[in-house]
């Protein structure tokens, strides 16, 4: 199953924000928390957003098919 352009750029946006999210945790447990937690609060929207896209951009191979009565 091979996936399409769309989804392929869903699921970097997807692994970007979460890697934007733990690097905001970590710094707001380390370092500043104030940067620390805007930078987590903004991966965590870009999170959200990006199972958004990757959900409106997976297959209908899953989806059923009408029955055909």
């Amino acid at each position: 199953m091979s996936m399409t352009a769309e989804e392929r750029a869903a699921r970097r946006l997807l692994a970007g924000m979460l890697i934007g999210l733990l690097c905001g945790i970590a710094l707001a447990a380390t370092g500043s928390p104030t940067v620390g937690g805007l930078i987590a609060t903004a991966g965590l929207g870009g999170t959200a957003w990006g199972l958004h896209r990757l959900g409106r951009a997976g297959s209908n191979a899953l989806s059923p098919k009408p029955s055909a009565r």
